[in-house]
């Protein structure tokens, strides 16, 4: 009778043992690996937003010395995007654009590109005349429908950098690499953030800034990682810096006054063609 017993609880044992390792031990395994996804993937606040849908959609600055990177002093330009649709293969979306219409166009912008199933960040900086190009930078971590900012730098005179902040990431300030360049984008463009004609895409954008002094460069990665945290407050270290700030893609808050103008694409509406009543 005894050994009845024994051998009961011995498979009862092994029941339970089965039941935790091939049930329960799974269920908590992938519950650790949904909560470590959630935190990786939780959505930054912003509240003032500008919709972008069509064709084309976003801001534009009128064209100033303040919003052209000199040698003198650190130029910083911030923007945050949230697009609908990350961009197909061979695909490119222009974020923010300030170039010419001439060929090769003279100014500066920054771009999305899907190539080998990868979304490449590129920036275009040319003198129009034969320096300069679309420059390739790494690889970029970014999500559909998920704000990041784009962080496009010109530091010390020569040298052009780009990082992209992705609060919803567990890598938030990406650095996406840097080029050696000894010359300036000098062009008399308007500055524009958000979609263009040649490369329409859907989403929303969020604060932009434009920002230049001396050795602000110092300060990028404690800049960049409080604007992850904060998007809509202009961190203290760059109030003495700001030449363009606004939250709403209506008021420019920075105190030089400059217009905003908000531009779209709007659709043609199809004429009904009237149809000639036949006289009998």
């Amino acid at each position: 009778m005894a050994t009845k017993k024994k051998a009961s609880l011995f498979n009862n044992l092994v029941m339970v043992i089965v039941f935790i390792s091939c049930f329960l031990l799974p269920l908590v395994i992938l519950g650790v690996r949904t909560k470590d996804n959630d935190d990786k993937f939780e959505t930054v606040n912003i509240e003032s937003t500008h919709k972008i849908a069509g064709k084309k959609g976003g801001i534009r600055v009128v064209d100033s010395a303040a919003l052209q990177p000199n040698k003198e002093e650190d130029f910083l330009l911030t923007a945050w995007f949230k697009l609908a649709h990350l961009p197909k293969e061979g695909e490119r979306f222009m974020l923010v654009g300030k170039f010419d219409s001439g060929t090769p166009a003279a100014g500066y912008a920054v771009a999305l590109e899907r190539k080998d199933k990868q979304n490449v960040a590129q920036v275009y900086w040319s003198d129009g005349k034969t320096r300069g190009r679309w420059y390739p930078f790494s690889v970029a971590k970014v999500l559909p429908k998920a704000w990041f900012m784009v962080a496009l730098c010109f530091q010390d005179g020569n040298f052009l950098g780009l990082h992209f902040v992705t609060p919803n990431s567990s890598e938030r300030v990406q650095l996406l690499g840097g080029q050696k360049l000894n010359f300036l984008p000098d062009s008399t463009a308007d500055l524009s953030f958000g979609s263009q004609n040649l490369s329409p895409w859907k989403g929303e954008l969020g604060p932009v800034g434009v920002f230049s002094a001396e050795k602000i460069s110092t300060q990028f990665d404690e800049l960049y990682t409080k604007m992850a945290s904060l998007p809509e407050e202009l961190p203290n270290e760059l109030k003495g810096a700001v030449k363009f700030w606004t939250i709403d893609a209506k008021t420019d808050l920075s105190g030089a006054g400059f217009q905003i103008t908000r531009f779209t694409s709007s659709a043609k509406k199809k004429v009904k063609k009237k149809h000639k009543k036949k006289k009998h």
